[in-house]
């Protein structure tokens, strides 16, 4: 007995130790550097916001003054002669600001799903958003461009399902960059053959919307 005893006493302190001997983790730990980044990605900046919203409002003139809307395509064209006095800069502005309306749109939503507590995010919304512009810029871009426009949507739609939602606005934004790189290529290009006399319905024929002037 005094064995057995002398074993329970000697086991005890090992086994039950206090909770207080645990210590906390600091402040300046990865983990609350991590939670802290991630809060504060839940919710566009207002650097973002401000941007978003100048450049939407101009694409909207641009689209109000043409009596059309803000869609890649079908503004700018019909106010180029009397306003711009450029096609070049019509389409330029007008792309920029069909670009940043779905954004600004976006942005929007993104609010709104907060309200109705959705599980979209920001990065969903951009995915979805993404998918309509590329079904209603399907007609006016060759089937190549369309594809690569798809693919955008996955990856950015895969970028936000594991929670990267740095990469993910980053993403958007490179592909608004490929997007305007882009038309300026095209701009070069109906320059080029016109410059050769090429009529602009060869333009139209071969599905790129910078034809339809």
């Amino acid at each position: 007995m005094e064995s057995k005893s002398m074993v329970w006493t000697s086991t005890t302190p090992t086994d039950a130790r206090p909770p207080a001997v645990r210590t906390p983790l600091p402040s300046n730990s990865s983990r609350a550097r991590t939670r802290f980044r991630t809060s504060r990605l839940k919710s566009p900046s207002a650097v973002l916001k401000i941007t978003s919203l100048i450049l939407a409002l101009l694409g909207l003139l641009m689209g109000a003054v043409s009596y059309q809307g803000p869609w890649i395509g079908e503004t700018g064209f019909c106010c180029s002669d009397y306003i711009a006095g450029s096609r070049t800069f019509a389409m330029v502005v007008d792309s920029c600001g069909a670009i940043y309306s779905l954004i600004w749109l976006g942005l929007f939503l993104f609010r709104v799903q907060m309200w109705m507590k959705m599980e979209l995010g920001l990065g969903g919304i951009m995915a979805l958003l993404l998918l309509i512009g590329g079904f209603l810029m399907a007609p006016y871009s060759t089937p190549d461009e369309w594809i690569i426009w798809m693919a955008t949507v996955l990856g950015q739609w895969r970028l936000h399902q594991i929670r990267m939602r740095a990469a993910s606005a980053a993403f958007c934004f490179l592909a608004a960059l490929a997007f305007l790189a882009d038309i300026v290529v095209k701009l070069r290009q109906r320059r080029a053959l016109e410059a050769r006399g090429t009529p602009p319905a060869v333009y139209l024929a071969a599905g790129s919307h910078l034809g339809k002037f």
